[in-house]
Formats: structure tokens, sequence, C-alpha cells
């Protein structure tokens, strides 16, 4: 232990010893002696509108940076082709609850059905015959059949859904 204790002891004080060294070296310090001397206020110009000459040198670095005018111009972006407003085609909204005499709803779900099978089936007639339900006046005037455009369909199910909770609305295209 004795052995260890004195080894300990060196080797730390060794270290010590170097740490110190390291301390005293001026090695951190910056080299100023290589620097230019700080302007004075008598060589900043005090704004007067006096300008400093720049050297022949000074210029040609200068000249490195200049953009040529052909560059600074940016050429305006082309214009968006424009599209013809689609002003959209007719077609229908139709409630297929009222046509179905109330078999075919949506009373658990606004955008469910309860019989699939029975909605497609109806919904192909509709299509078949779609300008005998077009131009059919008693179900255009109790608006189980509401004429509609095919840019406005969607916003426009959405209200019938909200008006006939538990109706469900189908939206028919005109045959091709």
């Amino acid at each position: 232990v004795t052995f260890l204790n004195t080894i300990n002891h060196h080797t730390s004080t060794t270290l010590l010893t170097h740490l110190q060294a390291m301390d005293s070296d001026d090695s951190d310090e910056w080299a100023t002696e290589d620097l230019p001397p700080a302007p004075t206020s008598q060589d900043v110009d005090s704004g007067g509108g006096e300008e400093q000459q720049q050297t022949t040198a000074d210029d040609e670095d200068d000249k490195y940076w200049e953009v040529p005018p052909q560059a600074q111009q940016i050429p305006e972006p082309p214009s968006p082709p424009t599209k013809p407003k689609d002003e959209g085609h007719p077609m229908l909204i139709v409630d297929m609850t009222e046509l179905s005499n109330g078999t075919i709803h949506s009373k658990f779900d606004a955008n469910a059905v309860n019989d699939p099978v029975a909605v497609k089936s109806l919904r192909i007639t509709v299509e078949r015959q779609y300008q005998t339900y077009a131009s059919d006046a008693a179900l255009l005037s109790n608006r189980t059949v509401i004429p509609c455009g095919s840019t406005v369909w969607r916003p426009a199910l959405i209200q019938m859904r909200q008006e006939k909770p538990g109706h469900y609305f189908c939206p028919i295209f005109p045959p091709k």
C-alpha cells in the first residue's frame, strides 16, 4: 500500500508540474504584433461628403463582384394558361327515400345507406329513364328530384342531407 501511495503521489506531482508549465505558456495569446494599427478618429470619414480614393487594385477586385446587366434582369414568369371556365353539366339529386316509399334510408349514418343493393337497382332505373325523372312535375314539386349542376352537386348533397336527416340522396348523372 505504501508503494502505491508513493507512485500515486509521484504521478500527481508530475501531472501538476506539467499543467503549471502549460498554463504559464503564452500560446493562448493573440499575436497582436502582426495586426495593422487600429484606425484613429482622424482616419475615419466624418461624413462630410469627402470620399476616400481607392487604389486601382481595389477597383479591380470590386469588378469581380459586379453582375452583368442582362443577368440582373429577372424574366417575368409565364402566365398560366387560362382554362375555359367549366359551367358544368345538368344532373339530378334524387331523394331515394321518397322514391322507395321509405324502404331505403340513412337513419343511422348520414353518409351510409341501409340497403346498398336496392339503391344500386333504383339508381340504374333512374339513370336509364333520366329524361322522364328530370321532367316529372310531381317529383320536381315535392323535391324528390332536384335539378342541379355538376359543379355544385357536392355542397347541394350535403345541404339536402342536413335538411332531411335520415333521407338518402343520390347524385344521378345524365347518360352519355
